[in-house]
C-alpha cells in the first residue's frame, strides 16, 4: 500500500510543462501521441507463488513417495490495453483487461497430479510520462481494478474416483509500475514494463466438488457450495507479485 501512495503523489506531480518539441504533431509534446488513441498488446511473466496450493502440492508429494508435478511459483500473463493521451498533457488514462494462467501437470503412481489457477482482471490505470524523447518515453502508471479467479485441484487415483475440486471468487487489488516505450515508426512502438500487482483471493467457493479422502494437510473442506478450506483455515489464491510484461503499441 506504501509503494501505491507514493507511485500516486509521483504522477500527480509530475511537473505538467514537460519539455515540448516545436516540429512534434499531435499537440506540441516530443514523441508527438499526445491528444490520441492506442491499442496495446502485452504479454509477460506474473511471479505469483501460490502458498497454500503448493502446501498441498507437498503433502501429496509426501504421501506418494514423489509426484512430477512441479510447484506453483509463475504464471503467464497476455493482456490487451486502450490508452487516451490528453492534449497538450503528460497524463493519460488506460484501460488494461488481461487472461492470467498459472497450472502444473504431472504425475505418481496413484494417477494424475494437476494444481492450477486461471483468471482475468480489468484495470483502469493513471499513466504519467515525466521524460520522454522522439525515440523513448519513460512512464509511470498506477491503477484500482477487479479480477475473478478460479483455482483447481486434481489429485489422481488409480482405482476409484479422481479427487478434483474447482473453488474461485472475485477480488479488488491495486497495481503500480514503471514502463519505457520506444518508438518504431510514426504510430508504432515497443515497451517493456515491470509492475506490481497486489490481487489476493481470501475466501473461495467451491463450483466443482468429486472424490473424498484428501486428509491432513490438503483440503478440509471441498463440498461444492462450500468454502474451500486447508486445516480448517480458508484456502487463499492470488493473481498478484511482481510482473515483467513486453507490449506492442499502436497509435491512431
Amino acid at each position: 500500500m506504501r509503494s501505491l501512495l507514493i507511485l500516486i503523489s509521483l504522477c500527480l506531480t509530475v511537473p505538467a510543462f514537460a519539455r515540448t518539441s516545436g516540429g512534434s504533431s499531435g499537440g506540441g509534446l516530443v514523441g508527438g501521441f499526445d491528444g490520441s488513441w492506442s491499442f496495446e498488446l502485452y504479454g509477460g511473466i506474473v511471479n505469483a507463488t501460490q502458498d497454500a496450493l503448493n502446501q498441498i502440492h507437498d503433502t501429496a508429494n509426501t504421501r506418494e513417495g514423489g509426484i512430477t508435478t512441479s510447484a506453483l511459483t509463475q504464471a503467464y500473463e497476455g493482456a490487451v490495453g486502450f490508452t487516451y493521451r490528453y492534449s497538450g498533457s503528460v497524463y493519460a488514462l488506460s484501460l488494461r483487461p488481461s487472461y492470467f494462467y498459472e497450472r502444473q501437470d504431472g504425475h505418481a503412481a496413484s494417477g494424475s497430479f494437476t494444481y492450477g489457477v486461471t483468471g482475468y482482471t480489468i484495470f483502469p490505470m493513471l499513466r504519467a510520462y515525466p521524460l520522454e524523447n522522439d525515440v523513448m518515453k519513460f512512464y509511470m502508471q498506477v491503477g484500482v481494478g477487479y479480477g475473478q479467479a478460479k483455482g483447481m485441484v486434481n489429485e489422481g487415483l488409480l482405482s476409484g474416483t479422481d479427487r478434483h475440486v474447482e473453488f474461485g471468487s472475485g477480488a479488488f487489488g491495486s497495481m503500480v509500475g514503471l514502463g519505457a516505450e520506444f518508438v518504431l515508426t510514426g504510430v508504432q512502438s515497443v515497451a517493456v514494463e515491470v509492475d506490481y500487482r497486489y490481487l489476493d483471493y481470501v475466501r473461495n467457493v467451491v463450483s466443482s466438488s468429486t472424490g473424498t479422502g484428501f486428509g491432513t494437510g490438503s483440503l478440509s473442506q471441498s463440498g461444492k457450495g462450500q468454502e474451500a478450506e486447508l486445516d480448517g483455515n480458508d484456502l487463499d489464491i492470488k493473481m498478484g507479485g511482481l510482473m515483467f510484461n513486453l507490449g506492442y503499441i499502436l497509435h491512431f
